[in-house]
């Protein structure tokens, strides 16, 4: 009797154990799958960013041997991040720097007041800095361009201009004369990261880095002698005049009658009245015979509109419309002249696809088209001449631009809009089905309609970042779950079933030996 408890009791062991070799081995399946599925495993790139500091001596010949420091000043508490010497190029490249973190540039012990930050991960920044010594190489210069646009108080580009650009110890980079469009463009001598000041009549203007656009307006009137006394504006040294069309616009957009519009000559710091009229049918009221080399203000309804106008030319028609409260009558009359504006990227190459808005003082968007493969908008219609119209690109803010000019506007590579890549076609076509070598976007068959649906519910799966693994939902994730875990689940469920098979055979032998 004893022996007979003692082998049921093996038994029941037996089938406890080799049942739960079999749960276990399930278990660690759909542990596996599961972690998988709601927790997928992303190979991250690295939160980090380099950066390039060239050290120059006084006449920008690079630097060896110098100790660059690179300190974290972000909590007050500065911290030292790395050092390093600068190579036979002049150049210490450092790697791994921290994102969202202020970094000071110190050179042989001396802070350089310079700072640099980004939240761009892998990117990659770069400047230059003056120490003491006598340099020995040439430093490897920027391919990215520098561009001043030039243009006069009216915001017209003026041609044939001198600029000249200067690194801040006062040695020449380079003379340029501007364009037709008021552009003086830079390519020599020019280093990544670093500031030069530019020049127009030995006059500084300001400063700027290599593959940024600024923006400089000059007063061509300053070359006039100035009278020894005041004068009245009948008594202009300048002889012609011009004349000056102002439309007023509604909050609507359309014309609006009645408006009273005085002109102002403030040249000499007095506001004396030179003019005034009353808005039209047409929302305008055209003032003709006006004074040349003035300042002249507007007012509309005895209210400034912080509008000021000058010209030296004889014989021009200017215009602009103003903004004022109320609802108008009509559209106005808008001009012919387009508004030209040219989207590139930090080396001034034309970038395509990009969003170009165009929106009013009031912030209402008068137009918005994409750049073409050159980077090229041309704005013409719905404007209003010597209008000015804020430019945004992207969403973002850029400058502003009247018809009849031309801007170039730079784009950062974080600013810059991409294409949308298009999903890759990855099922394998039955025997019995052909791919179509072209779809007409015009098929309207149900058929094809239900494949599409398929194809885009498809396609979404399939862009998924590449950084993440088995990220997709149900089945498929079961064909990526590692093998290692696969061979322990067999195993495991195979010793269970070998173990089910001897207890069942020593049951049936005990028990027949019993009958």
């Amino acid at each position: 009797m004893k022996k007979r408890f003692t082998l049921s009791k093996s038994m029941v062991m037996l089938v406890t154990v080799s049942s739960m070799a079999l749960l276990n081995s399930q278990a660690a399946i759909s542990v596996e799958a599961e972690s998988l599925d709601t927790n997928p495993v992303s190979i991250l790139s690295a939160e980090n960013f380099s950066f390039t500091a060239t050290i120059i001596d006084s006449k920008g010949a690079t630097l060896a041997g110098k100790s660059v420091v690179l300190t974290d000043i972000t909590d007050g508490t500065p911290k030292e991040i790395k050092t390093l010497s600068s190579n036979e190029q002049g150049k210490a490249l450092f790697t791994n720097l921290p994102l969202n973190r202020n970094i000071s540039v110190s050179v042989d012990g001396k802070e350089k007041g310079y700072t640099f930050r980004t939240s761009q991960a892998n990117s990659t920044l770069a400047a230059s800095f003056t120490a003491d010594g006598i340099g020995t190489g040439t430093p490897s210069y920027s391919t990215k361009p520098l561009v001043v646009a030039v243009s006069n108080q009216d915001a017209e580009p003026v041609a044939n201009k001198e600029v000249v650009l200067k690194d801040r110890a006062g040695n020449i980079i380079d003379r340029v004369l501007s364009d037709e469009a008021g552009m003086a463009r830079f390519t020599k001598n020019l280093l990544d990261g670093t500031f030069y000041v530019f020049y127009i009549d030995d006059k500084k203007m300001g400063e700027t880095i290599p593959g940024i656009n600024v923006r400089v307006a000059i007063d061509l009137s300053a070359s006039t002698p100035a009278p020894a006394t005041p004068i009245t504006p009948s008594k202009a040294t300048i002889p012609g005049h011009f004349s000056f069309t102002v439309t007023i616009l509604g909050e609507d957009g359309k014309v609006i009658e009645g408006k009273n519009v005085s002109l102002s000559d403030i040249t000499d710091g007095k506001e004396e009245v030179l003019k005034t009229g009353q808005s039209d049918s047409n929302g305008q009221v055209v003032f003709a015979e006006l004074p040349l080399a003035r300042n002249i203000s507007v007012s509309i309804d005895g209210k400034a509109q912080g509008y000021t106008m000058r010209t030296d030319k004889d014989g021009q028609s200017k215009a602009t419309a103003f903004y004022v409260s109320g609802t108008g009558s009509k559209l106005p009359i808008f001009t012919k002249i387009p508004a030209t504006i040219y989207v590139v990227n930090e080396e001034a190459e034309g970038i395509s696809g990009q969003t170009v808005t165009l929106f009013n003082t009031l912030g209402q968007k008068v137009a918005e088209m994409n750049s073409d493969e050159k980077g090229k908008v041309v704005f013409s219609d719905n404007l209003m001449e010597g209008t000015f119209y804020t430019i945004f690109v992207n969403g973002i803010k850029m400058d502003t631009i009247t018809p009849g000019n031309s801007l170039s506007v730079a784009l950062s590579s974080e600013q810059i809009k991409t294409a949308p890549k298009q999903p890759e076609e990855t099922e394998t076509p039955s025997n019995n089905e052909e791919l179509p070598t072209s779809v007409s976007t015009e098929t309207t068959s149900s058929e094809m309609t239900k494949k599409g649906e398929h194809e885009s519910a498809d396609s979404q799966k399939e862009t998924k970042p590449s950084t993440q693994v088995a990220n997709h939902p149900g089945q498929e994730n079961k064909k990526v779950l590692p093998q290692t875990g696969e061979h322990k689940g067999l195993l495991a469920s195979l010793i269970g079933f070998l173990l089910l098979v001897i207890s069942s055979l020593i049951f049936f032998s005990k028990k027949s030996e019993n009958n």
